[in-house]
């Protein structure tokens, strides 16, 4: 599937906010699958679990911070809430770093693995609520379907191995300037 929603009905291009909203689903399903495994005794479970969200939560965060970040950090409508969702992210590639060091059966693991669904958590609700809709109220549809293929191609590059541009940038040097 391209740059497109099916149904029975109509084709039709999707736009940024609606892949967004996708990525979304997937992770909320893999962090339920990790709720789900951190409460059994399985290492094996909890490590799979794990390496799932790691997986749904980089290729998403790579494109949508080229695809919704960096295009926006420069509205003043907007600079505010990007910047706080780059930081969530950096929040959130910290603590990814801090469990992938503890094995599952450590104590701190749990503590941490909770600590990083609730932060992911905020995170989604924050976009989902606030930034989604008002970026839908002020940006036009074509706009969207543009940003959408942007975002649909950092994530190609990112699962083909390649580094998209942003991330070439080292983190704190990304959007001083903007």
């Amino acid at each position: 599937m391209g740059n497109e929603i099916r149904n029975s009905f109509f084709v039709r291009t999707c736009d940024l906010v609606e892949c967004l909203q996708q990525d979304h689903r997937e992770i909320k399903k893999a962090m339920s699958d990790l709720r789900k495994a951190k409460s059994v005794d399985d290492l094996v479970s909890k490590s799979d679990a794990f390496r799932r969200l790691v997986r749904c939560l980089e290729r998403h965060e790579q494109a949508e911070e080229i695809a919704l970040y960096e295009p926006f950090v420069g509205k003043a409508d907007f600079r505010t809430a990007i910047l706080e969702g780059f930081e969530e992210h950096r929040l959130l590639e910290r603590l990814i770093q801090e469990i992938a060091a503890l094995a599952p059966h450590d104590d701190r693991w749990s503590a941490k693995v909770e600590v990083l669904l609730e932060n992911l958590e905020f995170h989604l609700r924050e976009e989902e609520t606030d930034l989604f809709p008002d970026i839908e109220k002020k940006v036009d549809r074509d706009s969207l379907e543009m940003l959408a293929r942007r975002f649909l191609e950092a994530r190609r590059a990112q699962e083909r191995g390649q580094v998209p541009y942003l991330h070439t940038v080292p983190a704190g040097r990304r959007f001083m300037n903007a």
